[in-house]
């Protein structure tokens, strides 16, 4: 598949990754669709598709074409390593907040 009207016009074959992504991501609502009943604070499930959605859009950019910006990764992966990051702490705090809270 290639762009050749595309933003940045391109007749090199490349992966389909928005096809990747949205099967990525029909993947990520399955698994969030079968884990909203279980018993946990409102931001635990924000917390999981955090982790989930930062950790396919950091292996998807390994496909992509984009150059890269520090330590051999694309600004993109960089960027999901932080919010892979910030998904891990939302669902710690949250952890411990609810050990410490009485039953």
């Amino acid at each position: 598949m290639s762009y050749p009207k595309g933003v940045i016009p391109t007749t090199a074959r490349v992966h389909p990754t928005p096809v990747y992504e949205m099967i990525a991501f029909f993947a990520i609502f399955l698994v969030l669709w079968r884990l909203r009943g279980v018993d946990r604070p409102p931001w635990w499930l924000f917390g999981i598709y955090m982790i989930l959605a930062g950790a396919e859009r950091f292996l998807i950019e390994f496909i992509r074409t984009n150059a890269p910006l520090w330590l051999g990764l694309t600004e993109a992966q960089l960027v999901s390593v932080g919010v892979v990051a910030a998904g891990a702490i939302t669902v710690l705090l949250l952890k411990k907040r609810r050990k410490r809270t009485p039953a």
